[in-house]
């Protein structure tokens, strides 16, 4: 297919896009795929909205300009040429006792089918390519016409500690997935076990912006380390007690939103001086925040759940030209020569202390270490990638 519309039921939506910055796997794709050639048009399709939600935020709707449709609690706004989000309002109430399981539910209603089917006659999309990222818009694709589709997975939910109470309704979405759409993609290899298929399943890794982060000439004096990410229960607490230990005059920064783990992030503020925990960074600033620190870190714990991932930290950490000691989590090796993987404390703590000797001796530098970075890992080779299994 040369020239394609595409409608896009994004792992997130256009507005934590627009809250955090275009920072997750489905944002950059997105990104990628709207200047790719072969697409037409985009329309992507937000999470309905609860008139529980619509109250407490005080607004449904993704912003109020360049509204093209806006009846029956169906709103059309058109972000670029030929880019669209389209919001919807469900006035249901379950949502307070179904919690995220109305995330699926919502996709069973007539309403919203009703919704998303006239929204794509009214943009004269005729029956597009069809890409998934969340498995709760399962219900959709066995009820509205597509071309192709293509279920990319991010993460495996059947493992995810937050969605536990709802596995076997996570369990039946893959299971619809699996069966009925064209191609599916998968971040990590390990998500592989969830499908029952053997054909049409590809493993796509992140990717990286090439032109995003600049490289500084130098690594800094002193030296510092740097996490980016999401702090939560993935993250080895005590492994980065034991960094923090070790190193005790080098400064630890972390980047990211606080969703769990408050009482161990407390300890750690309390106990070591060299911990710094920023909180989140809109995704526009992360550039300059890269400027604190030299080596990136990923203390990740290994688990069934960090094994269906892939760090897109690890990509921009290497772009940005810091060596990267990490666990050995799924899809960390072979990306780079700087690349440090560990099987256990004591050799994360060993490699540590190889890269700052590396630095200092300098025997490696900034510029090295980003330029070791494969063009095969841009977002805009994972969007092409992507374009060219629809159809198959």
């Amino acid at each position: 297919m040369d020239f394609m519309d595409l409608v896009i039921f994004p792992f997130h939506d256009y507005k934590k896009w627009i809250k955090e910055g275009f920072r997750t796997r489905d944002a950059h794709l997105f990104q990628s795929l709207k200047e790719n050639s072969k697409v037409n048009r985009i329309i992507i399709f937000n999470r309905p909205v609860s008139i529980v939600e619509a109250t407490l935020r005080k607004g449904w709707i993704t912003s109020k300009d360049n509204i093209i449709f806006n009846k029956k609690n169906l709103a059309i706004q058109e972000i670029s040429t030929n880019i669209f989000v389209v919001d919807m309002l469900i006035y249901d109430l379950s949502v307070i006792w179904l919690k995220k399981l109305w995330w699926k539910k919502v996709y069973e209603h007539d309403d919203v089918i009703k919704k998303i089917s006239f929204s794509i006659n009214y943009l004269n999309s005729y029956k597009p390519n069809i890409l998934i990222q969340n498995p709760m818009c399962s219900p959709i694709i066995e009820r509205v016409e597509f071309s192709s589709s293509i279920f990319d997975a991010i993460d495996n939910w059947l493992e995810h500690p937050q969605m536990n109470s709802y596995y076997d309704e996570i369990k039946k979405s893959y299971l619809v997935l699996d069966k009925n759409v064209d191609v599916i993609t998968m971040v990590s290899k390990s998500l592989e076990k969830i499908f029952n298929r053997r054909n049409n399943i590809f493993w796509i890794p992140n990717g990286v912006d090439f032109t995003y982060f600049h490289v500084n000439e130098a690594f800094n004096d002193p030296i510092s380390l740097g996490y980016a990410g999401k702090i939560q229960s993935r993250l080895d607490f005590k492994l980065i007690e034991k960094v923090l230990m070790s190193f005790p005059d080098v400064v630890c920064h972390f980047f990211g939103p606080v969703f769990e783990c408050q009482n161990e992030i407390e300890k750690l503020k309390k106990t070591y001086k060299n911990a710094i925990f920023y909180g989140d960074i809109h995704y526009d600033e992360l550039p300059i925040y890269f400027d604190k620190f030299d080596i990136g870190i990923i203390p990740h714990k290994v688990n069934e759940f960090t094994e269906s991932m892939n760090p897109l930290k690890l990509y921009e950490f290497i772009r940005a030209g810091k060596p990267v000691v990490t666990t050995k989590v799924a899809g960390v090796d072979k990306v780079s020569d700087y690349v440090y993987i560990s099987e256990d404390e004591e050799q994360f703590i060993a490699n540590l202390n190889i890269v700052i000797s590396e630095i200092k001796l300098k025997n490696i530098s900034t510029r090295e270490i980003s330029e070791s970075l494969s063009d095969t890992y841009s977002w805009d080779e994972k969007a092409d990638e992507i374009l060219s299994l629809f159809g198959r």
